[in-house]
């Protein structure tokens, strides 16, 4: 008996996944699949994961310095990445974040939000950092972000 009971209860956890909110003809649903008619909408819930990417990049607390650094990128600047630098830190490869929280796209990059351990959040060039090597729903026992200021200066392990 307790046997078949651990299964179900695993089972159960084993199904969690993102959650959608559908308005069909004026009648509200909840799915874990887009709704046809509104393919383009964020999942109401996402349910986040710790993740390592194989690579690291900038990361900004601020989404604003990716769209300052894009806009100079677009205008050829010799030094796009000069606003950002002041303002962002450095994420090292191979460090687990909690993420993807959300997503945006800016002169067709894709952006992600991430959740470092030292509780605040970070946007990332998903692109840049991809692929993720590893992602688990459990939170590590010892779990510490990897962030450096652009001159190498350890801000959090």
């Amino acid at each position: 008996m307790k046997i078949i009971l651990l299964v179900l209860i695993l089972v159960s956890f084993s199904t969690i996944s993102d959650v959608y909110q559908c308005i069909i003809e004026g009648v509200t649903s909840f799915t874990d699949k887009p709704c046809e008619d509104e393919i383009n909408k964020k999942p109401l819930y996402v349910i986040p994961e710790y993740i390592t990417f194989k690579w690291g990049g900038t990361a900004c607390e601020d989404i604003k310095y990716w769209k300052i650094s894009l806009d100079l990128i677009e205008n050829k600047s010799d030094l796009p990445f000069k606003e950002a630098d002041k303002y962002c830190k450095s994420l090292r490869e191979n460090t687990v974040v909690l993420g993807i929280l959300e997503k945006q796209t800016y002169k067709n990059t894709e952006l992600g939000k991430i959740k470092a351990s030292n509780g605040k959040t970070y946007w990332v060039e998903l692109k840049g950092v991809q692929p993720i090597t590893s992602k688990t729903n459990k939170k590590p026992i010892y779990w510490q972000t990897d962030l450096r200021e652009q001159n190498g200066e350890r801000v959090i392990r």
